[in-house]
């Protein structure tokens, strides 16, 4: 198999997870949580850009 398949491969699983949380973070935190809470979202949007950038 090609490397650069696998390495695609594991930056798309990775972006999914990194989305999943998100979603999970969004929908099941109460709001207080989510003001309190709004230095993880300010780290993941970057990391999840970076790796939308690597997927191209």
């Amino acid at each position: 198999m090609n490397e650069n398949a696998v390495i695609f491969r594991l930056n798309l699983i990775i972006a999914l997870l990194i989305a999943n949380i998100v979603l999970l973070l969004v929908f099941f935190l109460p709001p207080e949580l989510l003001f309190l809470g709004g230095i993880l979202p300010a780290f993941l949007i970057p990391v999840a850009l970076l790796l939308l950038l690597r997927l191209r």
